[in-house]
């Protein structure tokens, strides 16, 4: 008779064993190249080099021993700088400890300036009235400036600089420290004049100085800081010259020093201005 119909899927054979292995394939290509490895074992120690040329001639320290003051410490000295002075004096411990002597409580030299005429009065009471390097902040010696110092009155005065109207050697941050430093600041003003009056108390006018800081000092001004007149001569009308002196004396910062002046009548007379020192009072 005719085939019948295809039958139903069988079921799937048991897994044949693992073939052997096939045959080694070609060489592939080089990869990149690995990590450094770790560093090895240091070698031996190499054989001593050839001795280098000798050095320059130096500078000897020599100790002495001395029970009662103990080690002192002196510079040896160059053959030929014999007849040079040494920057370092022979004592080295002496010097040392003067320059910091020096720092701690400076002497008002050029090379130590003191902060103010005030810090000499107690740091070295046996120094007289004169002349001294100051620098407020004391960070370095090269912006220290002359000042007079009164060991009496016990006040620093800073002059103006000389053919240079209303210009002091101090800057704006010196000045702030120096009024910090002081119990009141005064300035002496002369108003040398022909026919130019200076203080008319009739008239209530008055020649106008005006202050560091920008204000104006008159006969209007507040009793605290007002001008007082040491002299007034300037009234006379005569045709000769004359002059009238004026103190300013105050506690407000930055008040002082004068920095410029207006006169009642600037088309009348003649004038000039004298400025006195500026003197910071500790």
């Amino acid at each position: 008779g005719d085939a019948g119909e295809p039958g139903d899927e069988g079921i799937a054979g048991v897994q044949g064993r693992q073939g052997g292995p096939g045959q080694v394939g070609p060489q592939g290509s080089q990869g990149p190249p690995g990590r450094d490895g770790r560093p090895g074992e240091p070698g031996p120690i190499g054989p001593s080099g050839p001795s280098g040329p000798p050095g320059p001639p130096g500078q000897n320290l020599v100790i002495f021993s001395d029970a009662r003051k103990g080690p002192r410490y002196y510079r040896g000295t160059d053959p030929e700088e014999e007849d040079k002075e040494d920057e370092v004096p022979n004592d080295l411990v002496g010097y040392v400890h003067d320059r910091y002597a020096k720092k701690l409580k400076p002497p008002g030299t050029r090379l130590f300036p003191a902060r103010s005429c005030g810090d000499l009065f107690y740091d070295h009471p046996d120094l007289e009235s004169g002349y001294y390097w100051i620098e407020p902040f004391i960070l370095s010696s090269k912006n220290a400036f002359i000042a007079k110092c009164d060991f009496k009155q016990k006040h620093t005065c800073v002059y103006p600089i000389e053919n240079r109207p209303f210009t002091h050697m101090f800057n704006y941050i010196q000045l702030m420290k120096l009024t910090l430093l002081s119990r009141r600041v005064e300035q002496t003003i002369t108003y040398h004049c022909k026919n130019s009056q200076a203080w008319n108390e009739q008239t209530k006018k008055s020649v106008e100085l005006i202050g560091y800081d920008a204000e104006t000092i008159n006969m209007a001004s507040p009793m605290f800081y007002r001008p007082k007149v040491l002299e007034n001569g300037c009234n006379n009308m005569d045709g000769e010259w004359h002059q009238t002196k004026l103190a300013i004396t105050t506690k407000r910062r930055l008040r002082l020093p004068i920095t410029g002046a207006i006169p009642i009548d600037k088309e009348t007379g003649e004038y000039y201005i004298e400025e006195g020192p500026v003197c910071f009072h500790h």
